[in-house]
């Protein structure tokens, strides 16, 4: 992916593999032209995502990462999804963001609320509970 550097957005829906969206999220780690990333409606049948979130965080909370809008509806990701809510507290150039279709637990409305507390960019969530 670095040399597309023309690519602002990104859409990946539907697949069933966590390690080629993950190895996708690798790659975006240092590209500074993907804005928009869609990653939604993937995994249907599988069971551990927990490699996959660690790896969209470590993209979110990359400093080069150009991400302003990201899109993760559908992933049925639960509580995996906790660790990602936290570390949106001091993201700094996230501004839209789509967690809709997770099954958001109670645990996560609270992360999601402290992250919310802290956080001065995000302008836009669906969160859709």
């Amino acid at each position: 992916l670095p040399s597309l550097t023309n690519v602002t957005t990104l859409i990946v829906k539907n697949n069933e593999g966590e390690g080629e969206l993950t190895t996708l999220l690798t790659s975006l780690h240092g590209h500074k032209g993907v804005k928009h990333l869609d990653i939604s409606d993937n995994f249907n049948r599988l069971k551990d995502k927990s490699g996959f979130v660690k790896t969209l965080i470590s993209l979110i909370e990359n400093k080069e990462s150009a991400i302003q809008s990201l899109n993760i509806s559908n992933l049925r990701l639960k509580s995996e999804l906790n660790p990602f809510l936290g570390c949106l507290a001091y993201n700094k150039k996230l501004k839209e963001l789509d967690i809709s279709g997770n099954g958001i637990l109670n645990s996560g409305a609270r992360v999601l609320a402290q992250s919310l507390s802290v956080n001065k960019t995000l302008r836009y969530l669906l969160p859709h509970f």
